[in-house]
């Protein structure tokens, strides 16, 4: 790993700011607003983040960055600090939770805008578990020699379901009035290069990791604006939007319940299958929300060397899937990973349960 890179949108955001950045739910149900404002608000100030970050214009309330452009943000940076010129990549995987078109693929638009003339390029569609995903690809890739240098990049842009002019608010719901108040942006990204000499500079990538132990499950997060639901409720677009089916949705029981239960079942098929110790580990980056979901996973995975894993999301906000690379690489920037020490780098995905990450040797 030659470099990191990682981009938060905008000024930070308070919790007094967040409505009227989002833009506000004045024509939500009466008992959805008096939700969001009461138990809403009440988590946000518990959730043990201070401010986060938008890709909004505060003044417009228009989106500042598409997912490329955010993304594109991340990568640039990651790429000054690997020294590594655009033209060097051979691979470019980005992994984000929704698109720019349906066509072309988010991949090929960044690649554009990163002035990469030609390179492999894939897109991949998921959430938290993401960047595990986009890692494995790109490892197995260098290991099987398809290329030689790969680039790596997250992008979250919550505001794009979150945004009043998102939202259909007759059709509301209080859970999701609820995720105006956790989610946030951000985008983060890796450089990646394959190398015979143990002695080259860089950080050694050990391993990626990527599972699904949510075959049998119910999903814990939806958004149905896709060809499932279009075809299932035999609606076209418009009626589709009208009735609030495209709105971003989370099973708040299910993940206060599970995460903590389902986060040790993936981090122990992770370590296990490295034959380490979860004491072999120096450093814990793990994407929670929340200081409670945080407390909650203390409690639960016992084991775990909590000292080495802080809640992290108190100034960057959760920015979901970019999480982990985001404060990778503030540690780094900041001198907080020394050399010879291991990070686990790792997120679950409450959509259908599935976790993904990577571990690195500084």
């Amino acid at each position: 790993m030659l470099g990191t890179g990682s981009f938060l949108p905008g000024p930070p955001v308070t919790i007094d700011e967040i409505e009227s950045r989002l833009g506000r739910l004045d024509d939500a149900p009466d008992a959805v607003r008096r939700f969001s404002a009461g138990a809403g608000r009440r988590l946000a100030e518990h959730s043990g983040v201070r401010h986060r970050h938008f890709a909004i214009d505060p003044d417009t309330g228009e989106l500042t960055h598409d997912f490329a452009g955010l993304a594109r943000e991340a990568c640039v940076r990651g790429l000054a600090q690997a020294e590594v010129a655009p033209d060097e990549v051979d691979l470019l995987v980005v992994s984000m939770p929704g698109v720019d078109d349906f066509t072309p693929p988010t991949s090929a638009t960044l690649q554009a805008e990163l002035g990469i003339e030609r390179c492999a390029e894939i897109a991949v569609h998921s959430n938290c578990s993401g960047v595990g995903k986009a890692v494995q690809i790109a490892m197995d890739a260098i290991r099987v020699g398809r290329c030689r240098t790969a680039l790596v990049a997250y992008s979250q842009l919550s505001s794009i379901f979150l945004r009043s002019a998102w939202l259909v608010q007759p059709a509301m719901t209080r859970s999701q009035a609820l995720m105006r108040w956790i989610l946030s942006d951000g985008s983060g990204a890796m450089v990646l290069r394959g190398v015979d000499d143990p002695e080259a500079p860089g950080h050694e990538l050990v391993e990626a990791h990527a599972m699904s132990i949510g075959g049998m499950l119910a999903p814990a997060m939806t958004c149905g604006l896709g060809a499932r639901i279009m075809r299932t409720q035999q609606v076209g677009l418009r009626a589709l939007v009208e009735r609030g089916l495209h709105h971003l949705d989370q099973d708040f029981a299910a993940v206060s319940e599970f995460s903590a239960v389902r986060l040790e079942t993936l981090l122990r098929a992770f370590a296990g299958g490295l034959e380490l110790e979860h004491d072999d580990i120096d450093h814990y980056v793990l994407s929670i929300p929340t200081v409670k979901l945080y407390e909650d996973a203390r409690r639960r995975i016992e084991y775990l060397a909590w000292e080495r894993c802080p809640f992290r999301c108190a100034t960057s906000g959760y920015c979901g899937g970019a999480s982990i690379l985001v404060h990778l690489d503030q540690m780094a920037r900041a001198g907080q990973l020394k050399t010879g020490e291991l990070a686990m780098c790792y997120s679950v995905e409450s959509s259908k349960w599935m976790g993904g990450g990577f571990l690195v040797r500084w």
